[in-house]
Order: structure tokens, then sequence, then C-alpha cells
């Protein structure tokens, strides 16, 4: 009896894995059960309003997983916790560890997205020509804006995130954004909105064109920043863009 208590607690010991701070966030999460046959399961619970995609990477020792691992899963929006993947035991003395992190937007597994897309500019243009910068290793792109000119969806979408209570600071951005997801699991970024100028709400439903916020800048820098980025299989990506301004294609330098 003595015995069967102590591999009991030993493998309890074993078993027992913290789940990692970045795992965690207010509106998404991955956590373990532990199930009464022995097995493990990983649940991810998405109480947002776009999908996210995890990246789970696991050790395990003398366990099986129904997924091959490292995995990169997709965590839709639902009130109920999902399953993920079970590790299962095959020795009593087992263990295992995770760690995971979150992407904006579904992974696919294409990289990268479709190619021929031609987005209009992400702005309302006030002056007759604007040629953007492009910074080829990152693929961002950035104007040179008038203070408090329009942003506009490039795309059909929903709002997933939004900051605009950052104050003007040493950067080269002033730490406002907005991210529109779309429905082939990209997302598009607006990076130096002005404070307070976000006129959407965390949600809502966008069309191409409509109004979301304003350019606002920063005293050290007057570039707006614009991207439009996908989870791959590890991280988040940026996408090649092609702008057109309704007549033509515009041309970067």
């Amino acid at each position: 009896m003595l015995k069967f208590l102590l591999l009991f607690l030993y493998s309890s010991m074993l078993v027992w894995s913290p789940v990692p701070a970045s795992c965690q966030t207010l509106s998404h999460k991955v956590y373990h059960v532990n199930n009464i046959d022995g097995s493990i399961s990983i649940l991810g619970e998405n109480h947002g309003f776009v999908p996210m995609s995890v990246a789970l990477i696991a050790s395990l020792t003398h366990m099986q997983s129904s997924v091959d691992l490292p995995a990169r899963l997709v965590l839709f929006p639902a009130d109920e916790p999902q399953l993920l993947a079970v590790f299962t035991p095959k020795q009593p003395e087992y263990s295992f560890h995770y760690k995971c992190h979150f992407d904006l937007g579904m992974y696919t597994g294409y990289s990268p997205p479709d190619s021929s897309l031609i987005y209009p500019l992400p702005f309302k243009n006030q002056t007759d020509t604007f040629i953007p910068k492009h910074e080829p290793n990152q693929n961002v792109y950035t104007f040179s804006l008038p203070v408090t000119t329009p942003l506009v969806a490039v795309r059909d979408g929903t709002v997933a995130f939004i900051r605009d209570n950052k104050k003007n600071c040493r950067l080269r951005r002033n730490a406002n954004l907005i991210y529109i997801y779309h429905y082939d699991g990209t997302y598009s970024c607006y990076e130096n909105v002005a404070q307070n100028s976000a006129i959407v709400r965390l949600g809502q439903q966008v069309k191409q064109g409509e109004v979301i916020g304003s350019f606002g800048g920063n005293k050290y820098n007057s570039e707006f920043w614009f991207s439009i980025r996908y989870p791959n299989k590890t991280s988040s990506e940026a996408a090649p863009i092609v702008f057109s301004d309704g007549e033509k294609t515009i041309p970067f330098r």
C-alpha cells in the first residue's frame, strides 16, 4: 500500500506542468486538464471576435501526442473550450511540458497568401501623388501623410484590435494601432493612428473603403505604416502588397 501511494505521488509530481504566461490573455488562453483515463487534454479558449493561430510546442517523456508536434492550430471564437491535443501516457513514469504563443489570424498552410490581390490605398487620398516607401525585408509600407488624414479599410473584415490611447513618444511609431481581420486568414495593420481617433469598435464588421480612424504620427515621425500580415508555421509574417489608386498600380521607392 505504501509503495502504491509513493508511486501515485511521484506520478502526480511528474504530470504537473504550469501553464506558461505566454498562453494566457484576457480573451484567449490554452491550458490542460487531467482525464480519468490518465491522459492529458490540451484545451484552448477564444472569447474574442476573430480566429487566433496557436503555435504549440511540447516536450513529452513516455507520452504520445494526438497531433504532430510542434503543431500550428487554429482557435476559433467560441463560448466553449476547444480540444487542441491529447497527451497519452505510455509508461507509468511520464512527464510533459508545453508552451505556446498566439498570432492573430487563421493559419491556412498557404504561405504567402494570394499575391494577385490589388489593394486600394489605406487612406483617403488628399493629394495627387503618393509614392510609398517599401521595406523589402519586412514588407511594411510607409506613406508620408498630413496629420488627420482619414484611414480606410482596404478590404471587408472584422475589427480585431484597437489601441488609440497612447500619447506622442520618442518612437518611429506612436504605438496606436488598428487591426482588421480578413476572411482569408490575413489581417491589415494600421500604425501611427491618431490618439482617440478610432471610430470603429472591437468586433465591428467593416466594408472596404469605410473610414476607421485618422493618421496621427508624432512629432518625431510623419509616416503612416501599413502591412498585411498572416500566421505562418511558427509566427506572424507580412505579405508583399500591390496598391492601386483606382486607375493604376502605385510604384514604390
